[in-house]
């Protein structure tokens, strides 16, 4: 986008963003919305309109500091090269005002542009250790470029979003754990039934003794 002054509130232009879930699985996708609610048309004029994902690694401390972005993703709604979007008209109206080159005029109202982002099943949890020491941050942001009244302007919003780490099936424990004692003459071995315990469910435990001693297993 061209160079403009940015802002998070406009006289005439508002951006919102809604997202489809509060956490989303690492593996699957960022799916929401970005609804663009224009509060004139005549003088009005509107540009690039795009979403981006950005998601950060950052590291704070006294000796260090570090920042690493490992997404940054774009979906564009309109642009230079792209037709014009059901915000705006795709023609200029009778009696409107001039605009400059790649503005077409506002529609009044409210639309609705959805999107959806891929996110790599190997992407990390979202975190905050430390009240900020260590972060890893999932962020959408809604951009447009306005135009009104001569001056030219990007009208941001941004939304954090919860992304967790997906359950990879390699990492899930096949063989059970086993202990040996008394010299051998005792083998246990356990096993969660699944493979899996989640926290704050019921889980099964499927339990298996072999023993050649003089100790006795007792039920409890």
């Amino acid at each position: 986008m061209e160079p403009m002054n940015a802002t998070e509130t406009h006289s005439k232009v508002r951006i919102t963003l809604g997202l489809s879930s509060q956490v989303f699985v690492a593996g699957g996708e960022i799916s929401g919305k970005m609804e663009l609610d224009c509060r004139t048309d005549k003088g009005l004029g509107i540009n690039t309109m795009m979403v981006e994902l950005v998601a950060v690694q950052e590291l704070t401390s006294r000796d260090h500091s570090a920042t690493s972005t490992f997404i940054s993703s774009k979906r564009l709604f309109q642009g230079p090269n792209l037709p014009p979007s059901n915000a705006v008209f795709a023609h200029p109206q009778p009696g409107a005002p001039a605009l400059p080159p790649h503005y077409h005029q506002a529609r009044k109202g409210c639309t609705t542009f959805f999107f959806n982002f891929p996110i790599p099943q190997s992407s990390p949890n979202s975190i905050n250790f430390g009240n900020g020491l260590a972060k890893v941050t999932y962020e959408i942001r809604g951009t447009v470029a306005v135009f009104w009244k001569g001056e030219r302007t990007s009208v941001k919003s941004s939304k954090e979003v919860v992304v967790t780490e997906c359950l990879v099936d390699s990492r899930v424990s096949r063989e059970p754990s086993t202990l040996v004692a008394e010299g051998g003459k005792m083998v246990v071995q356990a096993q969660v039934v699944g493979g899996i315990g989640v926290t704050g469910k019921p889980a099964c435990v499927e339990l298996h003794v072999k023993n050649h001693s003089q100790k006795k297993v007792r039920h409890t």
